[in-house]
C-alpha cells in the first residue's frame, strides 16, 4: 500500500492552513474584524497552542475548517469498505464495472493466531494463499472475461484482497474519527487497516499537527472496547438467514398523509394540530384526491422537498461484497453494515445471470474450492481477521437501513436506471415497490429521471432502451 498525500507539502502551505484556522477560532468572540484577525495571528506555534486549547474544550467542529486530501495506491477494498463508511468524507475509486482488474496486484497478508501472533508456517501460507489467487481465482477471472462477460459481473469471482486505488478528501474533524477507528478501533485488528491508521498519523504529525495529541488520547476511551461481548455466549451465531430480498421493516405510517401535513405546517405555520383538521377537510372535498397529488407533485418540482425528510423508511437488505459500495456511498442514510468479523457464512453468494446461463456449475466449484481453502487455513490456527481475505466480491452479508423520503427519491434516481448495476438496481427495485404499497404519492414519484422528471441528464450516454427518454430542457 502506498500513501500519497494531496496536498502542498511546503512549510509556508502548512503555516497558512494553521493561520486560517486560528482565525476560525477567534472569530466569533474576537474584538475587532475579519481582517484585523488576518493582518495578526501570524506566529505558528501561538497558533498550534491556541487550536489545541479550544480542541481540548472538546470543540471538535472547529477542525471541520481544515481538510485533508490522501491518495491510497494497491490497497483493498477492506481499506475502502472501512473508509467509505465514513459518512461525511468524499471518495473516489476505480470502477470495477468498467476496469479490466486481471492484472490489478493482489494484497497477501500476514497470516496470525487468535492471539495476534505470527504463525510459524506463516511463510508457507503466504505462498499457499497468493498461488490460490494467482492460480486459480484470477485465471478463472480471465476465464469468464474470455467467454464475453462483462467485468461488472467478472469481479463477483474477484477475492477481496485484490488492488485497489482510491481517493479521500475529507475535514480534518472526520480524518481525526478515520484514524483514531484505524488504531483503536476494532478494524484495528485488522493489520492493514492498522498500519494505515499508523502511516495516516504520520501524516498528520507533519500537515495536520495540532490533532495528534487528541489521537493518542482516544486510545484510552472506553468507547472502542466491544461491550457486547457477553452476547456472543447468548446467540446462535450460525443462524444466518438468507434474504431473498429487500424488506421493508419499519416505516412511517401514513407516511404520505405526514408529508401533505408538512407542507401545510411549513407554508402556513399551523400547529400540527391544525393542520391535520385542515387536510382532513381538503381531503373530505370531492376533488380531494386530486389536490392531494398536485400538493404531492408541487413539493416533488420544488428545490428543498424538506417535508420529504419527515418521514422514514427501514429496510433489510441482503447485498453482495460487490454491490455494497453502491449502497453504502448515498451518504444521507443510517446504515448499518457487518463488521468483517466474526466471519460470514461462505456459502451465501450471488450468480450474476449472465453468469448462471453460461457456465453456472463452474462458477460454484470457484466457490466452493475458495471455501475449503479458507477452511485449510482456519485449521491451520489462521484467526478470522486474516481469513477476511478469502472473501469473494460475490460474498453476501444482510445489511439495514434507515432513509427519508427524500433520500430515497434520490437513490432511486440513480439506481433504478437502467444504466445502474443489475443487482442495485432490482434491490433498488424492490425498496420502491415496497413504499408504493403504503405510500402510494410518495411512491408515484420514485424512479429514474425519465420515469419522474420526463428526461435523461445522461444526454446522448442514456441507457437507449426507454423509447420516451427526452433531452433535458435548458
Amino acid at each position: 500500500m502506498k500513501l500519497i498525500y494531496l496536498g502542498s507539502n511546503s512549510k509556508k502551505e502548512v503555516e497558512r492552513r494553521i493561520k486560517n484556522l486560528t482565525i476560525v477560532g477567534k472569530l466569533s468572540r474576537n474584538k475587532g474584524t475579519l481582517f484585523d484577525l488576518l493582518k495578526s495571528n501570524n506566529d505558528f506555534n501561538k497558533n498550534i497552542a491556541f487550536i489545541e486549547k479550544i480542541l481540548g474544550y472538546g470543540h471538535l467542529a472547529m477542525a471541520e475548517h481544515d481538510y485533508i486530501g490522501f491518495a491510497l495506491q494497491n490497497t483493498t477494498p477492506i481499506i475502502e469498505q472501512t473508509l467509505i463508511n465514513h459518512r461525511l468524507a468524499s471518495f473516489m475509486v476505480k470502477s470495477r464495472r468498467e476496469v479490466d482488474f486481471r492484472n490489478a496486484g493482489n494484497y497477501t497478508p500476514v497470516f496470525r493466531d487468535k492471539n495476534n501472533r505470527i504463525l510459524s508456517n506463516n511463510e508457507e501460507l503466504q505462498k499457499k494463499y497468493s498461488h490460490h489467487v494467482q492460480n486459480f481465482l484470477y485465471p478463472e477471472y480471465v476465464h469468464f472475461a474470455e467467454q464475453g462477460i462483462k467485468p461488472e459481473d467478472c469481479r463477483f469471482i474477484l477475492p477481496y484482497s485484490y488492488g485497489d486505488d482510491f481517493i479521500v478528501l475529507c475535514n480534518v474533524r472526520q480524518a481525526f474519527n478515520i484514524v483514531s477507528e484505524l488504531l483503536y478501533g476494532k478494524v484495528s485488528n485488522i493489520t492493514e487497516c492498522r498500519e494505515l491508521g499508523e502511516n495516516l498519523y504520520g501524516l498528520f504529525k507533519k500537515y495536520v499537527p495540532y490533532i495528534t495529541k487528541f489521537i493518542i488520547q482516544e486510545k484510552e476511551k472506553d468507547y472502542y472496547k466491544d461491550h457486547f461481548k457477553f452476547l456472543d455466549e447468548l446467540m446462535d451465531s450460525n443462524h444466518y438467514p438468507k434474504l431473498d430480498g429487500a424488506h421493508l421493516t419499519n416505516y412511517t405510517q401514513n407516511a404520505d398523509f405526514v408529508v401533505l401535513i408538512n407542507i401545510l405546517k411549513k407554508r402556513y405555520q399551523f400547529s400540527d394540530e391544525v393542520a391535520r383538521e385542515q387536510l382532513i377537510e381538503i381531503l373530505a372535498n370531492p376533488n380531494g384526491t386530486e389536490v392531494a397529488k398536485r400538493m404531492m407533485n408541487s413539493l416533488m418540482n420544488s428545490k428543498k422537498q424538506r417535508e420529504l425528510e419527515q418521514v422514514t423508511f427501514s429496510f433489510e437488505i441482503p447485498c453482495s461484497l460487490a454491490t455494497l459500495t453502491h449502497i453504502t456511498r448515498h451518504r444521507m442514510q443510517s446504515l448499518l453494515v457487518p463488521d468483517f468479523t466474526p466471519l460470514w457464512n461462505f456459502d451465501y453468494y450471488i450468480t450474476p445471470p449472465s453468469i448462471k446461463s453460461l457456465e453456472e456449475d463452474r462458477y460454484h466449484n470457484i466457490y466452493k474450492k475458495n471455501k475449503e481453502m479458507m477452511e485449510y487455513f482456519k485449521s491451520q490456527g489462521v484467526r478470522d481477521e486474516e481469513l477476511i481475505y478469502f472473501y469473494l466480491s460475490g460474498q453476501m452479508c444482510n445489511i439495514n437501513t434507515t432513509m427519508n423520503a427524500r433520500n430515497l427519491k434520490w437513490m432511486t434516481r440513480m439506481r433504478f436506471c437502467d444504466k445502474a448495476q443489475w443487482e442495485v438496481r432490482e434491490l433498488v427495485n424492490e425498496m420502491a415497490h415496497k413504499v408504493d404499497e403504503i405510500a402510494p404519492l410518495i411512491g408515484s414519484h420514485l424512479g429514474p429521471y425519465c420515469k419522474t422528471e420526463g428526461f435523461c441528464p445522461e444526454g446522448a450516454d442514456n441507457c437507449k432502451n426507454r423509447n420516451n427518454v427526452k433531452q433535458k430542457k435548458r
